[in-house]
């Protein structure tokens, strides 16, 4: 009993196994369609891109915040500026006791020379360093950031992949008639808007270009 039993398995084993191969490969070749397409993963990155939330945009921020109260919160500037001829010609005249001319002596007059001067004050707020407020407002923004991130990427990649089972369904449904068709390549138009919707128009140009 034991020994047909196994040999009724056996030969179950052996008639699905060319069925299940059979259906893997109708599978890979369905799939194989849409290879040209953008992926998942790209198509997430220009939404994350065309809503201005990618990582590089929030480390700009944090290090912004974070190097904002090492500059000075006032800065002076004040200049100082002279100008004397410095070799003068004049004449010095001597007198004697009774006020009549004695001597003429012609001498050069000498005045301190140009100079410029530039002084520059700064001021910091020592308290900045230790608190910094504007680091709470980024961290309060980060993590606002990251859930309108989260929400973005889950809502993108429903509307991804809702679109890829539609098209299989299309490529897949032989039964369909003309009204049938019109309302399953609407539909198709109607998922691929709602992803254009998300990367600007990218996802349509990708197609497009490929």
């Amino acid at each position: 009993m034991k020994r047909i039993l196994t040999s009724l398995i056996l030969g179950a084993a052996l008639l699905t196994t060319p069925v299940l191969a059979s259906a893997q490969d109708d599978a890979k070749e369905i799939l194989a369609r849409y290879k040209t397409e953008p992926t998942v993963e790209a198509t997430m990155e220009a939404a994350l891109e065309y809503a201005g939330i990618t990582t590089d945009r929030l480390d700009s921020l944090y290090s912004r915040a974070q190097g904002s109260r090492a500059l000075p919160k006032k800065v002076y500037y004040e200049y100082q500026g002279r100008f004397r001829d410095t070799d003068r010609p004049q004449e010095q005249t001597n007198l004697d006791d009774a006020g009549n001319i004695k001597s003429v002596v012609k001498k050069t007059y000498k005045e301190d020379q140009d100079y410029d001067q530039h002084k520059v004050r700064a001021e910091w707020e020592l308290s900045g360093l230790v608190y910094n407020s504007d680091m709470l407002n980024v961290y309060k923004a980060m993590s606002s950031t990251a859930k309108d991130r989260d929400k973005l990427l889950k809502d993108v990649t429903k509307i991804y992949y809702a679109r890829r089972k539609h098209q299989i369904t299309m490529d897949t449904d032989t039964s369909a008639d003309v009204i049938t068709r019109l309302d399953q390549e609407i539909k198709l138009q109607e998922l691929t808007a709602q992803l254009d919707a998300y990367t600007g128009g990218w996802f349509s140009k990708q197609l497009k270009n490929r």
